[in-house]
């Protein structure tokens, strides 16, 4: 379920960015290149359903499918200052304390699902991501966006695969992903010396959806994120889960997300609500 996997990177301290380079911008390029036949064959006979059941989805859009997905996300955080004399203070947001407008637009070309995406809030997101189709169940993807809070600006890049297994279907489906990012860090707080740092961290996922009803789905998310090397911050295994509660239609979803950031540490509430609206 693509949107848990994105939700539940929504609550993670620095993997909200995905730098932009050269590299992963090629491999779009030549992939969508390499997909333009089949599009074109597949805009002279446009498929005209989409499951409504959540886990009868296929992995990615069907080709030529655009989605537009806003939800209201509300995240909290925890924050740490240093003062002049040198003093450490961490503090941590209530859930609700802090709105952002989560916006993307999805379109598929091909075997390729282009996504970008901005969160309209006190710091600056944006994103972009293409999910290339490997085989009716799988795909690889490959991310690139920026943060900045004011004080931390990070770019990362992040590349990664996911698989679904179709249990049961109209009933049950399980997903799994893996994969890294890879962040830079620069950081100018007001006082204290400017610093940069980068983490390369590995991650792991699994969910599953339980069609409850022919239309309404509930999903279970898990990540499990592992530091693999540090330079100049400091990073910890952390593991985060995240629930959503689908009303699926052909053209519309509406649905509800809980999660929790870093279950075995600082434990971090997050809330959102939106819907998803698609057409060919």
């Amino acid at each position: 379920m693509p949107r848990l996997s994105r939700a539940l990177d929504h609550i993670q301290d620095w993997r909200y960015v995905l730098t932009v380079r050269v590299l992963g911008l090629v491999v779009v390029a030549l992939t969508c290149s390499s997909t333009a036949a089949k599009a074109q064959a597949v805009a002279a006979n446009p498929p005209t359903e989409y499951p409504a059941a959540v886990v009868d989805r296929p992995i990615l859009l069907l080709p030529g499918m655009t989605e537009l997905d806003i939800s209201l996300d509300l995240p909290t955080y925890t924050s740490t200052t240093v003062d002049a004399m040198g003093n450490t203070t961490t503090s941590r947001t209530s859930l609700g304390s802090r709105r952002a407008l989560d916006v993307n637009v999805m379109h598929a070309v091909g075997t390729v699902e282009l996504t970008a995406g901005v969160l309209l809030t006190t710091y600056d997101f944006a994103h972009l991501d293409a999910t290339i189709e490997t085989d009716p169940s799988g795909a690889a993807s490959i991310g690139l966006s920026y943060y900045y809070n004011g004080v931390d600006r990070v770019y990362t890049q992040t590349a990664g695969y996911a698989y679904k297994w179709l249990v049961e279907p109209g009933r049950l489906a399980l997903y799994g992903a893996v994969g890294f990012s890879a962040s830079e860090i620069s950081s100018m707080p007001k006082m204290a010396a400017p610093s940069t740092g980068r983490i390369i961290e590995p991650y792991a996922s699994g969910a599953a959806a339980l069609q409850l009803t022919p239309n309404l789905a509930v999903g279970e998310h898990v990540e499990l994120d592992v530091p693999v090397s540090t330079a100049g911050r400091s990073a910890t295994t952390s593991l985060g889960e995240l629930t959503e509660l689908t009303l699926g239609l052909q053209r519309w979803d509406f649905y509800a997300q809980f999660a929790i950031q870093n279950l075995t540490n600082t434990r971090l509430p997050f809330a959102a609500a939106g819907f998803t609206h698609r057409w060919f």
